[in-house]
């Protein structure tokens, strides 16, 4: 997928996203405003939306859902922090390629196309997990100079 970039603010954008969401979770935004990324607005959506509904799908339904954005140096990082099930330490490997999946109806390709879709936009993605605890997947992405 060839990524078409353009100037977005990641945190009008992450708020765009949850609106729908907010009603029925509980999702709780620390964005820092203003801050401008080059990234493709489709594939930015793609990465949040995916996250975030695994997020979701890990957790108890009232269970809060933690998004932040900050800048740190010349980066805008993006965390995504959930309170659920959380991923084994030997499936951590694992999670980003294509058809692993711990779900019942899941086809194991949203953490396969958020990597894919990061690194067509040159943005790092790293995740932390326990089991039982809850997950955290960080979004790192240049800001636009």
């Amino acid at each position: 997928t060839q990524a078409q970039h353009s100037s977005i603010d990641p945190a009008t954008s992450i708020e765009d996203i949850c609106k729908s969401y907010m009603a029925d979770y509980n999702i709780q935004l620390s964005l820092e405003p203003n801050h401008h990324i080059r990234f493709d607005k489709t594939h930015f959506y793609q990465i949040i939306t995916n996250i975030l509904q695994n997020a979701l799908d890990a957790s108890e339904p009232q269970s809060p859902i933690e998004i932040s954005l900050k800048r740190e140096k010349s980066f805008v990082v993006i965390a995504i922090k959930d309170h659920g099930i959380g991923i084994a330490p030997e499936d951590m490997t694992r999670i980003f390629e294509p058809y692993f999946t711990k779900k019942n109806k899941g086809t194991g390709l949203g953490l396969a196309l958020v990597k894919k879709l990061c690194d067509a936009n040159g943005a790092v993605i790293r995740a932390k997990s326990k089991p039982a605890t809850g997950s955290e997947f960080t979004i790192i992405i240049d800001e636009e100079r």
